[in-house]
């Protein structure tokens, strides 16, 4: 994957774990011409202007900003080798492909029917905070996987965030 090399070296200038805010707000604005890119090219009017061109610029710029934020090192691990976690955002793509592809191969759609929401809760058992998802006001049993560990700043192993010990392969740095 050589765009991940490409977009690491480019934005190694201004990446941190300080300016993940400031990048994820231009995220947001990239996702929204995006959004308007689609809205005017598939609309009757196209009172915009814009065409099927318009929509994938806009998504390539969306794809940029956010491989430029997995490319940030965690606050305090700045000093992993720059390799080491290219290779950790590899891993981590290669697994979300594997899941999209297995969506798609069993018919599921890869959107949500009904909106998600994440909250993190307290689990009494474990005395931790633990994501969960809900879907109409009810928690998915699947939510709660993982250890319970707590990873840093509060995030603790669960659906989304896997630690050493659930995903060893996630944490490898070269060595």
């Amino acid at each position: 994957m050589g765009v991940l090399k490409d977009i690491q070296e480019i934005g190694a200038v201004n990446r941190s774990p300080a300016t993940v805010e400031r990048r994820l707000l231009k995220a947001t604005e990239e996702l929204g011409e995006l959004a308007e890119a689609v809205l005017s090219a598939t609309s009757a009017s196209n009172a915009k202007r814009k065409t099927w061109m318009d929509v994938v610029d806009e998504a390539c710029d969306v794809a940029i900003m956010g491989i430029d934020i997995a490319m940030t090192k965690p606050p305090g691990q700045e000093s992993i080798d720059d390799d080491a976690w290219r290779d950790v955002v590899k891993k981590i793509f290669a697994l979300k492909l594997k899941k999209w592809q297995s969506q798609v191969k069993h018919g599921r759609t890869l959107i949500p029917e009904r909106p998600i929401e994440m909250h993190a809760e307290r689990d009494p058992e474990i005395g931790k905070y633990v994501a969960v998802a809900y879907r109409d006001g009810e928690p998915f049993p699947e939510s709660k996987e993982g250890c319970g560990q707590t990873i840093g700043h509060g995030v603790v192993c669960g659906q989304g965030m896997l630690c050493i010990n659930c995903a060893p392969e996630l944490h490898k740095t070269s060595g």
